[in-house]
């Protein structure tokens, strides 16, 4: 008799703004853009629903029917109290209401004619989650798993149940739900486990209990946690806890913003509202000026589009940062002692060994401060007290999914919920259908449309004159009008397949001269890189091999010898065309990156140097792929080291224009052009970007006349 294997085990960190996967083996769950962190986001758009990464975009253009901060609505039954928390928010929101049944629900435009609908929190948490599980699926071959979801610790049953009842939507179906703390406390012990002493000798004697204990601080985005964990060789135990759920780096960001909108009306004569688009751009503005302000005593923003054309320039010290904080700071102290005060039976605020710090609010210096405060005066304070031995992004997510032996009973449910659960299922699995067909619908379009472009510019290109111009460009003309054309917005999956093979097989046929002598060049392109992968495998292995489960703690020059030689192997092959080869040794370096620990603050600067390099350089590889989404995913993580990095825009420009997201590009050959004027990629790329959108511009005028002729 053959048992069935243990379940895979995810672990989720369901974050306001952020969520994260992991797996029980310690590896992140990266999804779709490559990236290891997705929005909290649903949205819909005309027949569209776009979840997690595909909504972000959609949280500026379309915020009235964009969900963003789920985990704030769950278990929230009361309309009022949904209504305080989206108060917290800035910019326009969506709309929420009762309903017949007396179910608060969030109202938005969704279907072929934008009629209103009605979508409960269950049922948006759960698309969330079925986003998440479609990226934990991607790495199981039909075997079964569980998830384990990390919550706030001061959830209670309401906001648990709801939590269980979206994991079922999303087809989740075993399901444990534990509180953040627990989960951080898992993994700091599963990651620096307590050694168990050596006793010497023949006689056995009970050896007392080796213990270390520990604060864990985790600032978040809306949320303040503080836990006292005791660790020992057997496990660890958290003795005590304090959280708020009204303190979180955004607090933070809206006493800059409350500074800022004062000191615009006052200077500038511009009224700002919190509640609307200029207010989500001075909000946003802040935020930059917060993280800014982690690493530097100064700094200002520019706030583009306050007021109609006009940017603004704020400027703020980070003293002055902390004097508008004051009470957020006294806040963060009293968090701190209230959790040593209610662990004292066990622990003494002096056998602290270390305060570790998650969350993006934590890096914040005078929050750093605050908690060494919490410490009584005679007992050493400083920030050696500080430590910093998890990973603020992933930390939850590994914790929860090295939680897997907890599992928690599944909610009672009446029979009258129980059709409802069915009904949300049904629907849930209704709408992945369609999204799945308008996703295909789309990408045929797109490739239409990228296949056009690119047989325009093949003209200048390599073998151009064998192209038969006059025979060509009418049916590239005729291909564009019918991209804008009524029928091309409303056809079906088998319609678009079906032009896209019509268009393609009447350029072939006219231009059949020009697609042979490319093949002949691909065919002889294929059998060198095969000859110069096998060389650069022959190499590697002659040099010991691939070392990608490499677990051991290695001082910083021996880690970084190991992230500068994948980074000049992925070099070499680079410039020998094997882009795809390249990528995954630039991966590598990033991998061995981010196994660096107990850095200073200029060790830290130069790892953050050399992976703004190795993103840029996997942007470019996944360029040269045509891999654009992956590209743009490289060029975001490396824009969120240097915002000011003119090669990671220019590369996201160019990726969006390949994508046709030719308003994306603009903005970001805006930026690029600001801060580097005379940069000559950046302006040709502006030209060519600015031609697209003209022609884009006169053919949807075109479309638009003969609909109203």
């Amino acid at each position: 008799m053959t048992t069935a294997p243990p379940p895979r085990v995810f672990g989720v960190d369901f974050g306001a703004q952020r969520c994260v996967v992991a797996e029980s083996t310690g590896d992140v769950v990266l999804n779709e853009l490559g990236a290891m962190t997705t929005a909290t986001l649903v949205s819909f758009k005309g027949e569209e629903r776009l979840v997690g990464e595909a909504a972000v975009l959609s949280s500026s253009t379309n915020p009235r029917n964009t969900v963003s901060c789920l985990s704030g609505l769950v278990g929230k039954r009361q309309l009022a109290k949904v209504q305080q928390e989206l108060e917290r928010l800035p910019g326009h929101q969506v709309t929420f209401e009762v309903d017949e049944a007396g179910r608060v629900v969030a109202t938005v435009d969704y279907g072929k004619d934008g009629s209103k609908t009605q979508f409960s929190v269950e049922q948006l948490t759960g698309m969330l989650f079925a986003n998440l599980a479609t990226q934990m699926k991607k790495r199981l071959q039909d075997e079964p798993f569980h998830v384990t979801v990390a919550v706030p610790s001061v959830w209670g049953e309401e906001e648990k149940r709801t939590v269980q009842v979206a994991a079922k939507i999303a087809g989740i179906q075993s399901l444990a739900v534990i509180s953040r703390d627990a989960a951080l406390a898992r993994c700091f012990h599963c990651k620096h486990p307590v050694e168990t002493p050596v006793v010497e000798g023949d006689i056995a004697e009970e050896a007392p209990e080796t213990a270390r204990f520990i604060v864990i601080v985790d600032m978040g985005y809306t949320n303040t946690s503080v836990s006292v964990v005791k660790l020992t060789p057997k496990g660890e135990t958290v003795l005590a806890t304090e959280a708020d759920l009204q303190l979180g780096a955004e607090t933070l960001d809206r006493r800059l913003f409350e500074h800022f909108q004062k000191e615009v009306q006052e200077k500038h004569q511009i009224s700002v509202s919190y509640h609307s688009k200029e207010g989500k751009r001075l909000f946003h503005a802040c935020e930059k000026l917060k993280k800014l302000l982690s690493t530097i005593g100064d700094a200002s923003v520019t706030v583009e589009n306050l007021a109609p054309e006009k940017d603004i320039a704020i400027s703020i010290s980070r003293t002055v940062f902390e004097e508008l904080c004051a009470a957020e700071r006294a806040r963060v102290t009293k968090m701190v002692q209230c959790a040593l005060e209610k662990a004292k039976e066990t622990v003494a605020s002096a056998e602290i060994a270390s305060v570790e710090i998650v969350g993006g609010g934590t890096r914040i210096p005078f929050v750093q401060n605050a908690i060494i405060e919490a410490f009584p005066s005679e007992q050493h304070r400083d920030s050696a007290l500080i430590g910093r031995m998890m990973d603020s992004t992933t930390a939850i997510a590994l914790g929860a999914a090295f939680t897997s032996e907890v599992v928690n009973a599944a909610p009672a449910v009446s029979n009258e919920d129980a059709a409802e659960l069915e009904r949300y299922i049904a629907l849930e699995q209704e709408f992945q259908a369609r999204d799945t067909e308008l996703a295909a619908i789309a990408h045929e379009r797109n490739a239409i449309e990228a296949f056009v472009y690119e047989m325009r510019s093949k003209s200048s290109a390599k073998h151009g004159d064998k192209l038969d111009n006059s025979k060509l460009n009418p049916l590239l003309d005729s291909a564009e009008d019918w991209i804008y054309s009524e029928e091309a917005e409303t056809a079906t999956l088998d319609v678009v397949r079906a032009k896209h093979q019509e268009i393609e097989a009447g350029v072939r046929a006219v231009c059949e001269a020009y697609f042979s002598a490319v093949e002949a060049d691909e065919r002889a392109l294929e059998q060198q890189l095969e000859l110069e992968s096998q060389k650069a495998e022959a190499e590697r292995q002659a040099a010991g091999g691939d070392d990608d489960h490499d677990t051991r703690k290695l001082k910083k020059p021996e880690r970084m010898r190991m992230v500068t030689k994948n980074k000049e192997e992925g070099n070499e092959l680079f410039r020998d065309g094997n882009h795809k080869h390249a990528a995954a040794r630039y991966v590598k370096a990033l991998t061995h990156a981010s196994k660096f620990f107990d850095l200073t603050e200029a060790d830290q600067a130069e790892v953050n140097a050399i992976k703004l390099s190795l993103y840029l350089n996997l942007a470019q590889c996944y360029l040269k792929m045509e891999n654009y989404t992956r590209a743009v995913s490289n060029c975001q993580e490396a824009l969120a080291l240097d915002p000011k990095s003119v090669k990671a825009l220019y590369r996201r420009a160019v990726a969006y224009e390949k994508e046709n997201k030719l308003d994306l590009a603009a903005d970001d050959i805006k930026q690029a052009l600001n801060l580097a004027p005379q940069d000559r990629a950046v302006v040709k790329l502006d030209e060519r970007v600015k031609l697209r959108l003209r022609r884009q511009l006169d053919k949807e005028k075109k479309m638009w006349g003969k609909a109203f002729a």
